[in-house]
């Protein structure tokens, strides 16, 4: 809720943007400990994911918080906010995103990627899809699941690639 007693319609507030992001974060990183302690503390075990704003924060805390080493991530929906430093850009990646989605517009998300990751040589494969709105589709889906197989077995992607679902 926010201070009006008002439900909020996302997580963080957007007063201070850094700062949300940063408090997100950190609340990120520590349900990553918690859930490491399952792999005798292994974080490289877990893949990191989520949809719109939570993809968002699964990015800003894989790739920029010191001492935390995910297997992957995986955002849907989503975009890269340039709030923190890039210190883990060695973690592949898969950003799905919606040419017609209405809530996250996919040319902000797919500039704000070509802007920070190919800078600094992130490993990540960009999948557009044509026609699924702020959602995934299920051809969507099962590329999700062929990357999260992939980077589950091998712990790498084959890297870089823009692949157009049709």
């Amino acid at each position: 809720y926010n201070d009006e007693r008002k439900p909020r319609l996302a997580w963080i507030s957007v007063v201070d943007l850094t700062a949300a992001v940063k408090h997100s974060s950190r609340h990120v990183k520590k349900i990553v400990e918690e859930e490491a302690t399952l792999f005798g503390g292994d974080q490289s075990k877990i893949i990191l994911g989520g949809f719109s704003q939570g993809g968002t924060m699964a990015l800003i805390t894989g790739l920029c918080t010191q001492n935390l080493k995910v297997r992957g991530l995986i955002a849907c929906c989503s975009f890269y906010l340039p709030v923190r430093t890039i210190v883990n850009s060695d973690i592949p990646m898969i950003l799905y995103h919606s040419s017609d989605d209405e809530v996250v517009e996919p040319q902000h998300a797919w500039l704000g990627y070509q802007n920070n990751f190919l800078d600094e040589s992130v490993q990540f494969e960009y999948v557009p899809e044509t026609i699924s709105g702020h959602d995934i589709s299920a051809q969507g889906r099962r590329e999700i699941l062929r990357w999260y197989r992939e980077v589950a077995s091998t712990g790498k992607s084959s890297g870089y690639k823009l692949k157009a679902l049709l």
